[in-house]
């Protein structure tokens, strides 16, 4: 696939969980990690957009790896946050992260924590705007202080669980 098509792919990839953040946003005590990585679809979708409408055919190739990495990642965290979804379905009267805790530890121990697959994402959007794909570092430069400021926030709030929870796992 080229980087543009996997650009495309990505941007339509992140919609999608920008929805499901809008679904899942309003239940009550909601972790703060986990309002910073929906607060962080916007910051990947900017950067994302020049991928795909100015694409460096000189790296397309790095490019796109770069973004299959990102898509794989924010599978993961569909995955996550479709199940909290569904589960909101089921238990339509109760809005209480409490009553989530639980269904989300046991996703989270298999696709990982959201927080970290988002910094990751973010991350690796990061070196490749900082390497590749503006046109100028003064260019870069907006995109890369979001995408660092979303990573130290991100590193700051309070994780949903305790990292006590994954101490036999690889989550």
């Amino acid at each position: 696939m080229e980087a543009s098509s996997t650009a495309a792919s990505t941007i339509a990839l992140f919609e999608r969980l920008e929805k499901l953040f809008q679904i899942i946003k309003d239940i009550n005590d909601l972790p703060n990690a986990i309002h910073r990585v929906g607060e962080s679809f916007p910051i990947v979708l900017d950067v994302v957009k020049v991928v795909r409408d100015e694409p460096n055919t000189k790296f397309a190739g790095y490019v796109n790896a770069f973004l299959e990495l990102c898509n794989n990642q924010a599978k993961r965290i569909g995955y996550i946050f479709n199940a909290i979804r569904k589960a909101m379905k089921q238990r339509s009267e109760d809005r209480n992260w409490s009553a989530f805790v639980d269904f989300y530890r046991e996703k989270v121990h298999e696709a990982g924590k959201v927080e970290a697959l988002m910094e990751s994402i973010l991350q690796k959007l990061r070196n490749l705007a900082v390497t590749k794909i503006f046109k100028s570092l003064d260019e870069a430069m907006p995109s890369i202080d979001k995408m660092t400021e979303a990573i130290k926030v991100l590193n700051d709030a309070e994780p949903p669980l305790p990292d006590s929870d994954f101490n036999d796992s690889a989550a």
